[in-house]
Order: structure tokens, then sequence, then C-alpha cells
């Protein structure tokens, strides 16, 4: 739902906050990027993406962003 959130809106900021280091990086590995990677090919296609980092994308188009960590202080 967090990804749906970044995705279809503008100007919007998801934070999803993990209990610790490693579980931060799984939840955004196995949660976020993989469904973001398994889009279909005319979906993604619509997305640029300005970061892709550990644990954070960023998205140039829609102005838009989601990140996994621990806090967000």
């Amino acid at each position: 739902m967090a990804l749906d959130k970044v995705l279809f809106s503008k100007y919007k900021s998801v934070g999803i906050i993990a209990d610790d280091r490693d579980s931060a990086e799984l939840i955004f590995r196995d949660k976020v990027k993989f469904a973001f990677d398994n889009l279909p090919e005319w979906l993604s296609n619509t997305f640029q993406v300005k970061t892709d980092r550990k644990g954070e994308l960023v998205f140039e188009n829609n102005h838009c962003s989601i990140a996994v960590d621990t806090s967000f202080r």
C-alpha cells in the first residue's frame, strides 16, 4: 500500500519504520524494491527513478519517495 501511495500521488513521502537495521533492509528489498522491480513494463516505464539506494526510492516525475529505516527523526 505504501508503494502504491507514492507511485500514484504527488509530493508524498512515506517512511516505514522497522525494529532493527536487518529488518529494514529485508523489508525494503523483499517488499518495496521487489514490488517496484516487478511492475508490468508498461507501468514501470512511467516512473523516473531519481534515487535508488539502500533503503530508499525517490521518483522524479511525481516528487515522491519511500524509505525503510529504523527512525525518521
